[in-house]
């Protein structure tokens, strides 16, 4: 917080002359004063400006006494300070006092009301009162129109203030349109502040975060970030305020790390810049508590809870808005404690203000009423929660019928529809009626509908992300009900939730192929796409590095290719009807259309979908079809997390265990269905499972643990690929390269620093029996040399011809601008996941000190990429890790090199060793031009290596590398 100056200093820094009480105020000297406590506003200085507002109310009150407009205007200045301040009651008193002077002395129409009307309007809308702010920002905008014409600056303040009454009111295209015209009004003002600007921006932002457009949400709260920073505005609380909403809008991404990373950033500030009881620190607390809560860390939840209802009931009293939501954290702090007696209270109390405050049909009332009914569900309380959920239905429905127009889906309107599903499908469990099972599956219909409404507007990447993420529920309900009496349609619900954030991507792709899209107009999007990814890039590491003032400039130049990029798409749109019709058909595949269009013979399709009581395998033949059910009764994550630990970090000493492990997760999750498994396996993982080596299991338990060269491995009886989705697979499989690649092989070692002309040519099927401690590798992220990279990728190239890059050749530049270009990719470099946030996974390439490039190809930068390529080799680390998202899966580098055009990839699921993979590359790929598709050709370079390896046998050294999508033959 800035020093706490004396008046007179204060005055001498502002250049305003210094006064005393005894000297009499005159006009003049009243402006300047005034004037400078707009300036301390928009620059931040808010104790500073509360000082001089309350000297020039009290001298104002002597001077001109209590009816004058001196006075008024005075009122108007402490009352802004006193808001500023976290008092907004004393606020509404001098707005309100302001008001009544003014119409006293010159009438209703007067052109300086509508300043009063919006100051008392914003304490209203503030306080959670939207319906009492509501006439008093209605009325100053009728004032406004009979002074000015439209699009006048000083209309900015009033659609802005209108906006955030909107907002709490639900109407959400109403509050674009106008913060859009408050925006505009705004830039067009010489005399508008940073400040001001900010927070119309946060609000844009705010709107677009409810409507769940999260993309275009983040894009508005770092402009204001980046605004601030580049005036020297740090240290304010519009700052901090961006902060905590760029905190919100990543909870809501189902990303609890970046998260977290901004509501810390945003908490360190806070005392600085808010006075103690300030009702945005309240804010801050709520936010906070929500992310504790999600982290399991319930003491720490209900700390927050405490602390921002204190905060609250300080400013707004008892029973204002902002105790809803408080209400229902708490409500399920006592849920984690299993206490559902008292968080049945908090819920009550939460239903009861949200009704007091926004009536019964407003959204977040639904989520009250939705929170209520699980606590309900809780108390075994069923026919309570049942009826509260279709009294939140109903509700939400009778506010659009009363205005004649179709509902508006949300998230808590589905949720109140999946929770009433799921209600039904327990009461059908436990009664077994038919009339209760047909209820239940017209209720898992609506659900959908709306499900789908919502999934034609998420247009972004990280809104359907979110979507789907929300939606695991629902396809877990639709599941079991559909498994009682038709199976193949529950495995259509299955398929309809996995990767549909991927598959809308690659759908794009392939309908420009199949619409005969032209060449030069496809060159166009692919160059937009290029310099988007560029951008993109630059604005993630400037946020990793809290530089707003970068990422700002950057984000300015991303607008306008985003723009240009919409344009394009929309063109495209209109002049091919057909790119239309393909590019938004997003039909999965049925059983019938997997068996006659995906399999071949000899092939089954093994999809897994993991519920919370229950995991479901999904087995289709090319004749035959199973639903398996198998009760989620074990520790998965323990087994997943003990198979993958004594594989790679406890490779040498922890045999026991894997085998333990292994045998365990094979008898839960294959030996189910093993009599109906053929030879060749396609397998679709879902959840954790997507970190599983399946071709690691064990068919069988081994005497010795020791003897990995002899184990039953699951390998040994089939031969596995993997995809993110039956759909998805279908896609790749199709997939028309346009233009089709020009040349056939490229590789990248960017960390082989040795002599090209003394590297030796390495021959397939040839392994020598280095020590395990000759063969490690530096720990990432030292990204130290990887000495056997060149021999691999120089003995692929004698196999393979094409071109080869290595070390200071192999910059992620010139991957960037070649890649296209080539039909099979190799990258033998480091790799890093993130589990917290998959998107800032990572490639390397050579880092050149001497460039702003930093060498890391992320996750993210490579969605905008487009590649031509039949394989993507990535001979790195961790490729195939990442964050685990519901529906989506794991958020890997494989994952977005999918994205990105190819129809297949092989990549890693841990830290691979650098010398075995090279071994084992070489002979995968000499194994291909001999003409073996993908998925054998791997499977028998494995197999090989295993038999020519019997002391370095373990899974760590080949079951790591997997095969996923198109696993047709390259030569």
């Amino acid at each position: 917080m800035p020093g706490i100056f004396k008046i007179s200093s204060l005055l001498l820094f502002l250049g305003v002359p210094i006064f005393l009480s005894s000297q009499p105020l005159d006009s003049v000297r009243f402006h300047q004063l005034f004037d400078s406590i707009e300036t301390l506003n928009n620059a931040g200085r808010y104790t500073e400006s509360f000082q001089l507002a309350q000297m020039l109310y009290d001298q104002t009150l002597e001077d001109f006494g209590d009816q004058s407009k001196f006075t008024a205007n005075a009122c108007l200045a402490l009352g802004i300070a006193h808001l500023k301040s976290g008092d907004p009651g004393e606020a509404a008193t001098l707005f309100q006092r302001c008001i009544d002077i003014r119409k006293a002395l010159f009438g209703a129409d007067f052109i300086e009301l509508p300043m009063a009307y919006n100051a008392l309007g914003t304490v209203y809308s503030e306080s959670g009162q939207p319906l009492k702010a509501l006439p008093e920002l209605e009325e100053a905008l009728r004032i406004l129109k009979i002074h000015f014409p439209e699009g006048h600056p000083t209309f900015a303040q009033t659609f802005n203030n209108l906006g955030v009454v909107y907002d709490y009111l639900g109407e959400y295209d109403k509050a674009l349109e106008v913060y859009q015209l408050s925006l505009a009004a705004k830039q067009a003002s010489p005399g508008a502040s940073p400040i001001q600007i900010s927070n119309t921006l946060n609000n844009l932002g705010a709107v677009h975060q409810y409507k769940g457009e999260l993309e275009k949400s983040i894009e508005f709260y770092q402009k204001s970030l980046g605004l601030l920073e580049q005036n020297g505005l740090e240290n304010t609380q519009e700052y901090v305020l961006s902060l905590m909403n760029l905190g919100t809008v990543w909870y809501l991404a189902k990303n609890k790390f970046i998260s977290r990373k901004f509501l810390d950033a945003a908490n360190e500030r806070a005392d600085a810049v808010f006075p103690e009881n300030h009702f945005q620190k309240g804010s801050l607390k709520l936010n906070l508590g929500i992310n504790f809560i999600e982290m399991g860390e319930v003491e720490k939840a209900e700390q927050m809870m405490k602390d921002a209802l204190s905060i609250f009931r300080a400013n707004f009293g008892e029973g204002s808005y902002f105790d809803m939501p408080c209400m229902i954290v708490l409500g399920h702090v006592f849920l984690k404690r299993d206490q559902p007696d008292s968080s049945l209270t908090y819920f009550r109390q939460a239903v009861d203000v949200a009704v007091a405050n926004l009536g019964e049909n407003h959204t977040q009332t639904i989520m009250a009423m939705n929170n209520l009914g699980m606590a309900y569900d809780q108390l075994k309380q069923i026919d309570q929660s049942i009826g509260t959920f279709r009294v939140a239905i109903a509700a939400y429905e009778k506010k659009f019928g009363q205005a004649g127009q179709p509902v508006v889906p949300t998230l808590d309107y589905l949720d109140a529809h999946v929770n009433l599903a799921n209600m039904l499908l327990g009461e059908y469990v436990r009664n077994g009626s038919s009339g209760v099972l047909r209820e239940t599956q017209a209720e898992l219909e609506q659900c959908f509908s709306v499900f789908n409404a919502m999934k034609s507007v998420a247009t972004d990447h990280l809104s359907r992300q979110a979507l789907v993420s929300n939606n695991y529920t629902l396809v877990e309900i639709a599941i079991k009900a559909e498994s009682y009496t038709n199976p193949p349609k529950a495995f259509d619900f299955a398929e309809q939730n996995k990767a549909w954030n991927l598959l809308a991507t690659v759908n794009e792709q392939s309908a420009k192929s199949f619409a005969g899209v032209p060449p030069e107009t496809l060159e166009l999007e692919r160059g937009l796409k290029n310099r988007i990814a560029f951008f993109e890039k630059q604005i993630a590491e400037s946020i990793d590095n809290l530089d707003f003032e970068t990422a700002m400039e950057a984000r300015s130049q991303l607008d306008s290719l985003n723009l240009r990029l919409e344009n394009l798409k929309r063109r495209m749109e209109i002049d091919h009807p057909e790119y239309f019709d393909l590019k938004y058909d997003l039909a999965t595949l049925s059983v019938p259309e997997i068996q006659q269009k995906l399999l071949r013979p000899g092939e089954a399709l093994v999809e897994y979908f993991t519920g919370d009581s229950m995991i479901y395998i999904f087995v289709v033949t090319p004749d035959d079809y199973r639903l398996e059910e198998v009760k989620r009764d074990f520790p998965l994550q323990v087994w997943v997390d003990s198979l993958r630990n004594n594989i790679f970090k406890n490779r040498s000493t922890g045999s026991a265990f894997y085998v333990q492990a292994a045998a365990d997760l094979y008898d839960k999750l294959v030996r189910p269905v093993e009599k109906m498994l053929p030879e060749r396996l396609i397998i679709i993982p879902d959840g954790l499972l997507g970190y599983v080596p399946f071709e690691a299991l064990l068919t069988e338990r081994p005497e010795n643990p020791k003897h990995y060269d002899t184990h039953d491995y699951l390998l040994r009886k089939h031969q596995i690929s993997y995809c993110y989705s039956a759909t998805l697979l279908g896609k790749m499989r199709e997939r028309q390269h346009q233009p089709p690649p020009t040349k056939e092989f490229a590789a990248f070692a960017p960390f082989f620093t040795g002599s090209k002309a003394g590297l030796k040519i390495y021959q397939p099927v040839q392994f020598t029996a280095d020590t395990l401690l000759a063969s490690l590798r530096p720990a990432l992220p030292e990204l130290g040399e990887l000495r056997h990279s060149g021999t691999e990728v120089r003995s692929i190239q004698t196999l393979t011809g094409g071109d080869v890059f290595y070390g200071e050749e192999a910059t992620e530049r010139r991957f960037l601008k070649i890649a296209g270009q080539y039909r099979v990719l190799h990258l033998a470099t480091h790799g890093l996941a993130d589990s917290r946030a998959g998107d800032y996974s990572f490639l390397a390439f050579f880092i050149n000190n001497d460039s702003i490039e930093n060498g890391l190809l992320r996750v993210r930068d490579l969605y905008n990429l487009e590649l031509n390529a039949d394989l993507v080799v990535l001979s790195a680390c961790e490729t195939g890790l990442g964050e685990l998202q519901k529906g989506e899966g794991v958020i890997s580098l494989a994952r977005a090199f999918a994205y990105a055009g190819s129809k297949s990839i092989v990549n890693t699921l841990w830290k691979v060793d650098d010398a075995r993979t090279k071994e084992l590359m070489i002979t995968f790929y000499d194994l291909l031009k001999n003409g073996k598709t993908k998925d054998e050709a791997l499977r028998l370079a494995k197999l090989a290596y295993i038999e020519n390896n019997e002391f370095q046998a373990q899974p760590f050294f080949w079951a790591g590398l997997i095969g996923v999508g198109d696993m047709s033959a390259v030569w």
